[in-house]
């Protein structure tokens, strides 16, 4: 007996096409909002959507009464299972990120999933192996996730957090999270017996460099992660994260480890803790808004007033260059504290040497700190000394050395600076408190 063709429409916007023979369908064709074909083999579903949320239906499939979350052993079917998806939408919500422009084609094998995707925050090829936790490889041009502000929650408002996360092998050659550029992404993880465990993460720059590796003990929900950090234009990677016209050149590294509470999918401030350690050479700050930049403007120190005893050009406004900067920096509960043995961020440069201590509170995005500031200015004072007396700024050159720039320390100066990042207060010790923003500048 010949196989039967069956045809049918639900409603406006589906299409059925099924061949039957007496023991079942053979094969088969869904559509919504388009037109229907019938494939090789297998039940092919094609959808044509201006939106389509794959969260929505996974959370409903998945934590309805009587339905359970997807077995890594393939069921035994009495109908063809779906061998193919073909999809055709304006937006598509998955894994909490979002999507513009999608065309996906997906085609099952015997291990798993083999999918191209083409829309505007990603465009590669995906393959999917659902044995065990299961695998994601994935080789991509391109791909942008949602930063933790922008992604949604799942329905009823639940977090969209992990309960577990599939070995990855991930490639992709332009990689953005929000609206930062961090370059080539590599990532190598494996799944095994509820640790995952990152082997190997990368972010590669013309310039820079971040490598990293880890692990997420999802028992504890604790994840941890060892990285470095390193540079050759500080600039340049700044202009990367939006942040331009802050640093001009330089080099720097930045090694830690930190731990929070959490999967590794985004960062939990206020359980963060651990410690790093920050090295730089031979940039120079740029002039800076007050607000832009958060703590890096903080560290610029435009906010300190010039040397008020002085009457010498303003060394911090208008931005300045630095030799190096070092300090090691410990952190509990989202809040970093100077550390090491001098306890102090140290910047060292031509106009001054600035020693730094204190606090700062990533999620209140406030600050604590005392600020020793040190003009340079020994050497220029037994210079002119020499022009107008040689003898006496010779030996005022030999003074100012043995007794370890005595004139420096004579006329540096201490401030405290609290209040918020974009928002600075100021204080010069034994003197009024100067606030970033005021209709009086702070320099003059």
């Amino acid at each position: 007996e010949s196989p039967q063709i069956i045809t049918g429409k639900l409603a406006s916007w589906g299409n059925l096409l099924f061949e039957r023979a007496r023991n079942g369908v053979l094969r088969g064709g869904i559509g919504i909002n388009r037109s229907v074909s019938l494939p090789d083999k297998g039940v092919e579903l094609a959808v044509s959507t201006d939106r389509l949320d794959a969260d929505a239906w996974k959370w409903t499939l998945y934590t309805a009464p009587g339905i359970k979350s997807p077995s890594a052993t393939p069921r035994p079917v009495s109908q063809p299972p779906i061998s193919r998806f073909v999809i055709n939408a304006k937006y598509v919500r998955a894994f909490s990120n979002g999507f513009n422009c999608v065309s996906l084609q997906a085609n099952a094998d015997a291990a798993g999933w083999k999918i191209h995707v083409d829309a505007k925050e990603a465009l590669g090829e995906i393959i999917w192996r659902t044995a065990g936790d299961g695998k994601v490889q994935a080789r991509l041009d391109r791909l942008t996730l949602m930063s933790e502000e922008e992604q949604d929650v799942t329905p009823l408002g639940r977090p969209a957090t992990p309960s577990s996360l599939p070995g990855l092998d991930v490639r992709a050659e332009r990689f953005a999270k929000g609206k930062y550029q961090l370059g080539a992404l590599e990532l190598r993880a494996q799944n095994t017996k509820g640790l995952w465990k990152v082997e190997h993460i990368s972010f590669t720059q013309p310039h820079t460099q971040f490598i990293g590796q880890g692990e997420w003990k999802q028992s504890e929900r604790k994840s941890h992660l060892e990285f470095t950090l390193a540079t050759e234009d500080i600039g340049a990677f700044l202009k990367t994260l939006g942040y331009g016209k802050m640093i001009q050149g330089g080099s720097a590294a930045l090694t830690g480890r930190i731990n929070w509470a959490g999967a590794p999918t985004g960062l939990d401030y206020k359980t963060l803790s651990g410690q790093f350690t920050v090295t730089a050479e031979k940039g120079r700050f740029q002039r800076i808004e007050p607000g832009m930049g958060r703590l890096l403007g903080v560290l610029s120190l435009q906010s300190i007033p010039r040397r008020i005893s002085l009457d010498f050009d303003d060394i911090f406004s208008n931005g300045y260059a630095f030799d190096s900067i070092r300090g090691d920096i410990n952190i509990a509960s989202g809040i970093m504290h100077t550390a090491g043995k001098s306890g102090l961020i140290e910047i060292k440069g031509p106009p001054a040497r600035i020693a730094m201590s204190g606090s700062a509170s990533i999620p209140n995005e406030t600050q604590n700190l005392k600020v020793n500031v040190q003009p340079q200015l020994s050497d220029a004072v037994a210079i002119g000394a020499a022009v107008v007396n040689p003898p006496v700024g010779a030996g005022l050159y030999v003074a100012q050395k043995v007794f370890r720039d005595p004139l420096e320390k004579m006329f540096s100066y201490d401030y405290t600076v609290t209040g918020k990042w974009a928002k600075p207060d100021v204080k010069k010790v034994g003197d009024r408190k100067r606030s970033v923003g005021d209709n009086e500048r702070p320099y003059r």
